[in-house]
C-alpha cells in the first residue's frame, strides 16, 4: 500500500513540474500528458481505497478470531475448574432454566402496518 501512496506523490510531483514549465504548457502534447497523469492518479486512488477497505476487513476478522480464541480458552479453563471441584456439569446445565421470550405467533399477536391484530378468546381476529 505504501507503493501506491508513493506513486500518487510521484504523479503529483510530475504534474507540478509540467505546470511550472512555461514551454511545456504551450506544447500540444501537454494536455494529453496531463489527462494521462490524472487518469493514472484516479486509478491509484481507487486502488488505495480498496486496499484500505481490505485491510480494515482483515483487522475486523482478526479481532473476531482473537476474541473467539479467548472465549475458547476461558471456557476450557472454567470447565476444568468445575471438573476439579467435582461439579456434575451436565446436571448443572439440566437444572438451569433457559429464558426465551415469547414469539408473536405464540401469543396470537400479528403486526400489520398501522395496526396490531390480536387473537380473541373465540379464536377470531380483532383489531386493537
Amino acid at each position: 500500500m505504501l507503493g501506491v501512496f508513493s506513486m500518487l506523490k510521484e504523479i503529483d510531483r510530475e504534474k507540478k513540474v509540467l505546470d511550472d514549465n512555461q514551454a511545456w504548457r504551450a506544447a500540444k502534447l501537454s494536455g494529453e500528458v496531463t489527462t494521462y497523469l490524472d487518469s493514472n492518479r484516479d486509478t491509484m486512488q481507487k486502488i488505495a481505497g480498496r486496499s484500505r477497505e481490505r485491510q480494515e476487513a482483515y483487522q475486523s476478522v482478526k479481532g473476531f478470531s482473537d476474541n473467539a480464541e479467548i472465549i475458547r480458552f476461558e471456557t476450557s479453563k472454567a470447565e476444568k475448574e468445575l471438573a476439579e471441584a467435582g461439579v456434575d456439569q451436565k446436571a448443572a446445565i439440566r437444572s438451569q432454566k433457559i429464558y426465551r421470550p415469547q414469539m408473536p405467533s405464540e401469543i396470537g399477536i400479528m403486526e400489520v402496518p398501522g395496526r396490531v391484530l390480536g387473537a380473541t378468546r373465540s379464536g377470531t381476529t380483532s383489531t386493537r
